[in-house]
């Protein structure tokens, strides 16, 4: 994509090209923030430490948490560092070796894939989350997968993909749903 359109080049193109390009640097992107929030998870969880956190890899590189240690590594806000922790931690696999699957398996496989954003992934767990105590397994299974089939757009309900910003209010009538 680099030698294709070099920085500052955009201006150049047509108008049905210059969206083509965006679209597709958004794609690009997405894998990008998908490894982002893959490796915040495992630093956070090496950052837990065996015995005490001060095992931990955060510790051992003279930072308070996982949220510091990545704030320091990539230079990103402490916001922007906790939301990867907290979206990796979410839908990563879990246990020794990875035995266990993802929390949120059809974000996680989205994500990875690259056809769902973090701003997107991030609004549908913000919604189905505080709802796991209260509703059941496949009550969140249906809201998990029409979420994120309305996000990228092969929902049978929703006609076109969603933006975050819909798939943020979609996840409250989903919440309100689940958990009345």
């Amino acid at each position: 994509l680099a030698e294709a359109v070099p920085p500052r080049r955009l201006f150049a193109l047509k108008d049905d090209e210059l969206l083509d390009t965006t679209s597709a640097i958004e794609h690009l992107g997405r894998y990008v923030d998908a490894l982002r929030v893959e490796a915040a998870a495992e630093i956070a969880d090496r950052s837990t430490g065996v015995v005490t956190r001060a095992d931990g890899l955060a510790a051992r590189k003279g930072c308070r948490n996982a949220v510091e240690l990545i704030e320091r590594v990539t230079r990103v806000s402490g916001v922007t560092a906790a939301r990867r922790v907290k979206l990796g931690t979410e839908t990563r696999a879990c246990g020794p070796g990875h035995s266990f699957p993802a929390r949120f398996p059809v974000v996680a496989d989205a994500l990875e894939s690259g056809l769902l954003g973090t701003d997107a992934a991030s609004a549908i767990l913000a919604g189905i989350v505080p709802t796991l105590r209260h509703c059941s397994i496949d009550g969140l299974k249906a809201a998990e997968e029409e979420l994120v089939a309305a996000a990228i757009g092969v929902s049978s309900l929703v006609p076109t993909a969603c933006t975050a910003d819909e798939i943020r209010q979609q996840a409250m009538i989903w919440q309100a749903y689940l958990d009345p």
